[in-house]
């Protein structure tokens, strides 16, 4: 189902723009089958004049985000102001944290324990959303798309089309819980169950997750597998990935598909 559901990007992420699909990319709980994503271009390259690395660790985007704060007000910050923003220890700030943002370009020291950022750490995806893709175990994908929807804008459940019914059944369960549930049929053919809000619980996690998209996508990359699927240049992909249950997909290796 990932080569068809590939297609719906803009119906996954609510929005009528350049989406790409990624799969197997760790969010801050758990790893979604698919996650859309639309890129902000000059964000981007405003991260590519900089030489900026993306910041992938959870404490040290959390570190990132009030440095980047403090930046805008013209404000230094004090390992121990950071200590009580992330929760984590000033020795392990010290040792770890701060000199990785600073070896990636985030941040510098400045005067006697004094940090500041270097950029506004802008977010680099503008809308975001993760698809669990099942066969039958609906219960199980939305335990899943649960946890994913902490940190990402909207999140689904994708079933085919011949085994949806009882997932249909409890269309109140996906509302109370504010999944989105969709069904696709051999062709392609995309329904909509019942379509999420547009909603991200933890800021923090969902700027986990993106940093980690635009880890992938500046390096040509759609998976966390080290495949490299495009070119500089290429802003459109999708992803075939070969289940052995699905056969809907073709078998063999995973493929690049331009459109």
């Amino acid at each position: 189902m990932y080569a068809p559901a590939s297609d719906h990007g803009s119906t996954f992420v609510g929005a009528a723009e350049k989406t790409l699909v990624f799969h197997d990319v760790n969010a801050a709980f758990g790893i979604p089958d698919l996650v859309f994503a639309v890129f902000d271009e000059e964000v981007l390259e405003a991260r590519r004049r900089l030489e900026v690395v993306p910041i992938t660790d959870l404490v040290d985007v959390a570190a990132m985000i009030y440095l980047a704060r403090c930046w805008r007000r013209g404000m230094s910050a004090s390992s121990q102001d950071l200590s009580r923003r992330t929760g984590v220890s000033r020795s392990y700030l010290s040792s770890t944290v701060l000199p990785r943002l600073c070896a990636g370009g985030h941040a510098r020291c400045q005067g006697r324990g004094g940090w500041v950022a270097t950029h506004p750490f802008d977010a680099t995806v503008t809308r975001l959303a993760t698809v669990e893709v099942k066969i039958r175990s609906w219960k199980q994908a939305m335990s899943q798309a649960i946890r994913h929807g902490l940190g990402t804008d909207r999140s689904w459940v994708l079933l085919p089309s011949d085994s949806a019914a009882p997932a249909l059944r409890q269309v109140a369960s996906f509302e109370r819980s504010k999944i989105g549930l969709a069904t696709i049929g051999p062709d392609g053919y995309l329904q909509i169950g019942y379509e999420p809000p547009s909603r991200a619980d933890s800021a923090l996690h969902r700027r986990v997750l993106s940093e980690r998209l635009t880890k992938f996508y500046m390096a040509g990359r759609a998976s966390g597998d080290h495949r490299t699927l495009f070119g500089q240049g290429h802003y459109y992909f999708k992803v075939i990935r070969a289940r052995e249950q699905d056969a809907w997909v073709p078998r063999g290796r995973p493929a690049l598909i331009p459109r």
